[in-house]
């Protein structure tokens, strides 16, 4: 639109949704620019999924071994609800996520979830200021 508004707010989550570009300030100075994409991403570089399962643990982490883009795989914990989750670190794009997900099934796993845990605003924030210093 060509149209530059300040904010200032102390509610991260709202700013999300109107916002397509932020800067971050801390102690006055302006600490971090960017879209919303650029910073996220450099908060978070990898992407971070949580897969929940019933059932064997075997198919769903033969999968993931199976995946050279597959980064640091918690391991597995029983939940409160009787199934098994653990979580993973991926470098790679939505193809080979469809891939890691069907390998899975392929395998014998019986997914009960599988997420990708987002970065907010307000994570972003506190781990750039925390890197400059008290916010």
């Amino acid at each position: 639109m060509g149209k530059t508004i300040l904010i200032s707010s102390h509610i991260l989550s709202e700013l999300g949704d109107v916002c397509t570009s932020i800067g971050f300030l801390n102690r006055g100075h302006l600490v971090q620019t960017g879209t919303l994409e650029e910073i996220l991403g450099a908060v978070r570089p990898h992407r971070v999924f949580l897969v929940e399962w019933v059932g064997p643990a075997e198919p769903i982490l033969e999968a993931l071994n199976n995946q050279p883009a597959v980064r640091n795989v918690v391991e597995p914990t029983p939940t409160a609800r009787g199934t098994f989750q653990t979580g993973f670190q991926l470098e790679a794009d939505n193809a080979t996520v469809a891939a890691i997900h069907a390998d899975m099934v392929r395998r014998g796993g019986q997914i009960v979830q599988f997420d990708e845990q987002e970065v907010d605003l307000e994570e972003a924030f506190l781990q750039v200021t925390d890197s400059y210093g008290t916010a």
